[in-house]
């Protein structure tokens, strides 16, 4: 009898026995993160990994065996084949999401024995920006793909009381579990040169993102105002633009009809005067002073037996000579427009 007692003493003695041991892991949403298990080595590995009774991968004497893997892992685990001779079990995790957080156990066993530990993961997405705006009177931070929650915060440059600062924070969760965060604040009435500085800080404490925004002179105008002031001043400039260019074609078209456009072939005939010894038409005799270097010029002939004749008005273009011819009729155009004119008296020569 006393025999027996001590022969199961020696079995529970000698029997192996599990080591439980643990550890916690932070991993990057969709990067790749490595769960450590250790064990001693020896020979005809078996390794398991599980999380909440799911199977996450198995290893069996040399190969995988993930027929009953979770589909939720499918395709994303490995475990570091040429170390686990040296007794190290870890899983490599690929693209992790935010659904792979939680505790996941390694059951790692030899002709040694067996070994169980767990691993406590969490998965988290850090801040990577933040972004500030001005929209009519208010300054509005954002910044997106976040978990856990982050918190936002809002102070002033020069230094205000909290609760003058009018601001509200709205969270919301995309389809993959991350989080996106916008917070507005009022301007303070007019008060000018003030900087608002939005501070974003993730749930650990861990990180704490600033950006700031600062008003300068006072609340500027609302947008629809600013578009409104655009348009006319585009409006006023086609304006200026077209009455320049009417005036310039009516200066060309004033030059134009004061020098003339005769034939150049014509020449002006001796005898066409006007106001001997003068340079200009006198501005009282036909209401306007008028060059006479270069003009039109309708001379009435004096031949016999075609004073009368209309086929003996022709029109000339040059400049006057001084010799006289009585009965000369002469056109003058201007920069009037008009046409005056003048009979020619008898010659002195």
């Amino acid at each position: 009898m006393a025999w027996g007692a001590a022969a199961i003493l020696f079995c529970v003695w000698t029997l192996p026995f599990a080591e439980l041991t643990g550890t916690s892991v932070t991993c990057t949403f969709s990067e790749d993160c490595v769960l450590p298990c250790t064990f001693k080595a020896s020979s005809d590995e078996v390794i398991h990994w599980n999380r909440n009774n799911f199977i996450v991968h198995s290893y069996y004497h040399d190969a995988d065996d993930l027929e009953k893997q979770d589909k939720h892992f499918e395709g994303r685990t490995s475990l570091f084949k040429d170390q686990i001779k040296h007794g190290n079990a870890s899983l490599l995790l690929q693209n992790c999401n935010i659904q792979d957080s939680g505790q996941y156990s390694c059951h790692p066993s030899t002709t040694q024995g067996a070994q169980e530990s767990w691993v406590d993961m969490k998965v988290h997405a850090p801040i990577r920006s933040v972004n500030i705006e001005k929209i009519d009177e208010e300054v509005i931070c954002s910044s997106q793909g976040i978990f856990p929650a982050p918190n936002v915060s809002w102070t002033t440059d020069p230094p205000t009381q909290s609760d003058m600062l009018n601001n509200s924070t709205q969270t919301t969760q995309d389809p993959n579990g991350l989080y996106s965060v916008q917070s507005k604040v009022s301007f303070m009435g007019n008060v000018s040169d003030y900087a608002y500085i939005c501070s974003v800080t993730s749930a650990d404490g861990m990180q704490k993102w600033k950006t700031s925004m600062r008003q300068q002179g006072g609340n500027q105008l609302p947008s629809w105002i600013i578009v409104v002031i655009v348009v006319i001043g585009i409006g006023i400039g086609i304006g200026i633009g077209i009455w320049i260019g009417i005036w310039i074609w009516k200066k060309h078209q004033t030059e134009k009809n004061r020098d003339g456009v005769g034939n150049p072939g014509d020449q002006v005939p001796s005898g066409a005067f006007i106001a001997p010894g003068h340079d200009h038409v006198p501005p009282d005799e036909f209401g306007a002073e008028y060059e006479l270097l270069t003009l039109w010029v309708t001379q009435k002939l004096t031949m016999p037996g075609t004073s009368q004749d209309p086929s003996a008005i022709r029109e000339f273009r040059g400049p006057l000579e001084p010799s006289l011819r009585p009965d000369t009729i002469v056109s003058v155009t201007g920069l009037s427009q008009q046409t005056s004119l003048v009979q020619v008296g008898k010659s002195p020569c």
